[in-house]
């Protein structure tokens, strides 16, 4: 990469602040023990949401990138009921749980502003 270069989408601050998570979230699944499918889940869905930003960000149409920003949104909310669980099951402490979910609720926020900037409507 040429020094100053970049792409679009990595300068929109709702993908960085998605990598953010991704990158929190992959940390606190490696100490995850006994329920890999737990962390598996969370992982997928973590990684898909700056990945959903970037390759709607890259796409011709306002209704491709929409689509792509709505799941990126749907990866945003399967993260909530996880960090619950993990919560529960004594992985991450309150004050952890509270950060990560002030992070989702953000980034939640923030792809429903792509999405009504590509004349998207909300449900839910």
């Amino acid at each position: 990469m040429v020094a100053g270069e970049e792409f679009t989408f990595e300068k929109l601050k709702v993908y960085r602040k998605a990598l953010t998570f991704s990158g929190i979230a992959l940390q606190i699944v490696r100490n995850v023990r006994g329920h890999q499918a737990l962390a598996d889940q969370l992982a997928r869905a973590a990684l898909s949401v700056p990945l959903n930003i970037a390759e709607g960000a890259g796409r011709f149409t306002k209704k491709d990138k929409r689509q792509l920003y709505v799941v990126a949104r749907g990866s945003v909310y399967e993260c909530v009921p996880l960090i619950e669980m993990l919560k529960e099951l004594g992985f991450i402490d309150d004050t952890k749980h509270l950060e990560l979910r002030q992070r989702l609720l953000e980034l939640a926020r923030m792809i429903n502003g792509l999405i009504k900037s590509q004349g998207g409507k909300l449900a839910g």
